[in-house]
């Protein structure tokens, strides 16, 4: 189930928190305060702005009014046009997207991004950013462990943090 602060029934979502229903269920509004832990199952986030995050069980993350943290998991995002970037975090890298859904799966090993549409600016940490376009799929990996699938780019560390 989902962890964390106790969510408070809602359909009007604030700046203050967003609204969250766990496999179809009631929609509870959940405060911007911590990471949340979904130990299975699926969840549907909705932020303020109308952006939709789909999560799969188990994903570690910390949602932000424009943004989240991904500690470990999956995530499809639907990111709505705004004045500011929506930014996406993993232990690995960042992703920066004004608008256009894009799929983020982070684990111990590695961590894929893949562009469905838009264009997304991407970067390793403490690398420079690239531009990707959609129907693309980056990969950040340690020490190379895992192959680029076809129509990837691999982004490899010099060495790990």
């Amino acid at each position: 189930l989902f962890k964390g602060t106790s969510p408070k029934n809602s359909s009007n979502p604030t700046s203050e928190g967003y609204s969250l229903s766990i496999d179809g269920g009631t929609v509870s509004r959940v405060p911007f305060s911590r990471p949340y832990f979904l130990s299975t199952g699926k969840a549907h986030i909705t932020l303020p702005d109308g952006t939709t995050l789909e999560i799969d069980g188990p994903t570690h993350l910390e949602v932000k009014p424009r943004g989240f943290s991904l500690l470990h998991g999956k995530i499809l995002a639907n990111v709505k046009p705004q004045d500011i970037t929506f930014r996406g975090k993993t232990p690995r890298g960042e992703i920066k997207i004004k608008r256009g859904i894009f799929r983020c799966e982070s684990g111990p090993e590695m961590c894929s991004v893949e562009i469905v549409s838009g264009e997304a600016e991407l970067s390793r940490l403490g690398e420079p950013p690239a531009r990707v376009l959609a129907g693309k799929k980056i990969f950040w990996t340690i020490k190379n462990k895992l192959p680029p699938a076809s129509g990837s780019v691999e982004i490899s560390p010099s060495e790990e943090p």
